[in-house]
């Protein structure tokens, strides 16, 4: 693996890379934990003014989604192990709910420290952080209300407490872990298709059995690279001022936001109108991650642009798992599991599994009969001795 310069002058972003190393975490989960890192540490303190007087803050909700056992969690932990004992960011990593964020954002900085209303909030499992149902439909409104920040001081008073909460300089970064399932048993369907995932960052993985490291490779300058990372990340934490950009860098921009083709999903519609101010903030992170000049060139604005594309792409498939009836979201499942299996599934196997998500054994065989009309599935045998298996040729059978 390549060693970076380790001379102060390396991209942040490949000093981090270098750090994370080699492993079976996907690398697109490391990259995102780093781009959280540097918004983190500038928190809203540097901006683009988008409109005249309107701030801009290069904040992020960014979801690492993937199945068991990927990866989720030793990306955060990586990256908290860089923002662990930074003075000027603070993270909450834990349970909460919309009241208890409320509380935690409120709290005022002490020693030198700034108020919790600068916050990385950490939820590595999403349904255990956040709950299910009336609680985490309440938070998440909240933090989907609470992204952009606020220049007026947002107060919440409560009968029961007979307090006024007062939370000033909002802003909020976000990352979380959780599978495909479990962020839909999390977050309503209503918010994924509008406003919410429109803000949040979702960054899909899957297994990848091929990739095998009994060990993780890191760099001999292991620690001197994580030393160098801590001080880059403390030098932006004090910086502070409005971005600029070369002409160059907002001829690009034009050139990209009139030409871009307009969605032809309507579940995109938000994302879409979204994806200008995430471009711009991947602007500001990626621009940070070269140094601490508040500049913006042409180069940063068409890797921006091509990062914002790829988040964009990615989402129809979340959106239209998000989408589905609990019924139709069998499919889903079940798809997901026999795309990851190797050979045919015995009928036990597979009821087994989907029980587990809460299907009994009827809408299982109603399942498996659509996935078979749709070509999806051969199934073989008959009864006890029934078996499926992923047809990638996409042929009827059965």
């Amino acid at each position: 693996m390549t060693t970076p310069k380790l001379d102060g002058t390396d991209n942040l972003i490949d000093l981090y890379m270098a750090y994370a190393g080699q492993s079976e975490v996907p690398p697109q989960f490391h990259l995102w934990c780093c781009l959280s890192v540097i918004a983190s540490a500038v928190s809203n303190k540097v901006w683009l003014e988008k409109m005249p007087g309107k701030k801009l803050t290069p904040n992020l909700y960014v979801a690492l989604i993937g199945p068991s056992a990927i990866g989720k969690g030793e990306a955060i932990d990586a990256m908290l192990n860089v923002v662990r004992d930074q003075p000027k960011i603070n993270f909450y990593r834990g349970k909460v709910t919309a009241p208890g964020l409320l509380d935690v954002l409120a709290m005022p900085g002490k020693n030198g420290r700034p108020s919790w209303a600068h916050l990385l909030l950490v939820t590595p499992e999403l349904s255990w952080s956040i709950g299910r149902g009336e609680w985490a439909d309440g938070l998440v409104k909240q933090l989907t209300e609470l992204y952009g920040g606020s220049i007026d001081p947002v107060r919440e008073y409560t009968r029961t407490r007979g307090t006024t909460l007062r939370i000033t300089d909002l802003c909020i970064n976000w990352i979380a872990g959780t599978t495909r399932e479990w962020l839909l048993s999390s977050i309503p369907p209503d918010s994924i298709s509008g406003g919410f995932f429109g803000r949040m960052v979702a960054v899909p993985a899957d297994y990848n059995f091929d990739l095998r490291y009994y060990r993780p490779i890191v760099s001999a300058d292991w620690e001197v690279i994580l030393a160098l990372l801590r001080a880059r990340v403390a030098v932006l934490s004090s910086l502070a001022g409005a971005f600029g950009m070369t002409a160059d860098a907002l001829a690009n921009e034009q050139k990209w936001y009139e030409e871009r083709p307009a969605p032809t999903d309507p579940d995109l519609q938000a994302a879409y109108k979204r994806q200008h101010d995430l471009m711009l903030k991947l602007a500001m992170i990626l621009s940070l991650a070269d140094g601490p000049s508040l500049t913006i060139n042409s180069s940063i604005i068409a890797k921006a642009q091509k990062l914002s594309d790829s988040v964009v792409r990615k989402m129809p498939n979340l959106i239209s798992f998000g989408a589905m009836t609990p019924e139709t979201r069998g499919l889903g499942v079940a798809e997901d599991f026999l795309r990851r299996c190797a050979g045919p599934v015995p009928h036990s196997m597979l009821l087994k599994r989907m029980s587990n998500r809460g299907y009994d054994a009827d809408s299982v065989r109603k399942v498996m009969q659509t996935l078979v009309e749709m070509g999806k599935v051969t199934r073989t045998g008959f009864g006890k001795g029934m078996f499926y298996e992923w047809n990638a040729d996409g042929k009827k059978s059965g």
